[in-house]
């Protein structure tokens, strides 16, 4: 099974009130996120978006966003960067 979007409300002191989660690694253009009502997500201010796979969606991404990259060592822990 495969779950495209995920919503979760965050607590009430959190800066935003939603964590949305889109793991976009099954769709192929732009077009397919819209049905998830993407462009009002994206503008909603009360929600952080997590999206993988953006590069499946790029056109339908907008300016603002940031690039998070989680790197697997050899040891087993992660490195976490954002541009």
């Amino acid at each position: 099974t495969f779950v495209l979007e995920k919503i979760y409300n965050l607590p009430d002191k959190a800066p935003f009130t939603r964590l949305v989660h889109i793991d976009a690694y099954r769709l192929s253009s732009a077009e397919d996120i819209s049905a998830l009502g993407f462009s009002e997500l994206i503008n909603d201010p009360d929600n952080l978006i997590l999206l993988e796979w953006p590069e499946k969606i790029g056109s339908a991404l907008y300016n603002s966003t940031h690039n998070m990259h989680i790197k697997e060592n050899k040891d087993g822990t992660r490195t976490f960067s954002y541009d």
